[in-house]
């Protein structure tokens, strides 16, 4: 007699949107967008070669976590720069030679948003990268796995915008 928005034959009852969690847990935020063009990210070997000829850089490497990374225990690097001096950037001509590619590759966009990132080139275009662990969950998984792989990590590992965060997650919550 009636068919509702959800498909079903009831009243027309609608759940409304929520914008934070109804229960007292920590909140789900998307990872971090380089939006780089491939400028601050590397494979190992490409960490490994990129440290040997650039060494003071060793220290603004860090592991970088995707869906793929997670799932597949990948393992992937960035370049994360939110605690590099002007002093430290100039004694590292390889790292400036990233950032100049990544400013050319935001100014070359036909998004304006995106060019206006040229201006901020040694950061991410988007940044959630909490100060204490996460819970990081793929946002892209097989719909023929059993369960979804989920990782515990430290604010040392920057999960990419391909993951979901769970910021000031605990053991508890991990085990939930």
């Amino acid at each position: 007699t009636n068919i509702n928005p959800y498909l079903v034959n009831v009243a027309d009852v609608l759940i409304g949107r929520h914008d934070a969690p109804i229960s007292q847990v920590p909140e789900i935020r998307f990872g971090n967008q380089p939006i780089d063009g491939g400028g601050f990210l590397f494979t190992e070997e490409e960490m490994e070669a990129f440290v040997e000829r650039e060494p003071k850089a060793k220290k603004f490497i860090h592991r970088y976590m995707g869906s793929e990374e997670l799932i597949n225990n990948i393992s992937r690097y960035c370049l994360w720069l939110r605690s590099v001096t002007p002093d430290q950037l100039r004694a590292m001509p390889l790292v400036m030679e990233r950032i100049e590619a990544v400013r050319k590759f935001r100014l070359s966009s036909k998004r304006p948003a995106t060019r206006e990132l040229a201006e901020y080139p040694t950061q991410f275009a988007f940044v959630s990268q909490p100060d204490s662990n996460y819970i990081a969950i793929p946002s892209v998984s097989s719909e023929r796995r059993s369960y979804i792989p989920i990782g515990f990590f430290g604010p040392e590992v920057i999960a990419s915008n391909l993951c979901l965060i769970i910021p000031d997650a605990t053991e508890y919550h991990f085990g939930v």
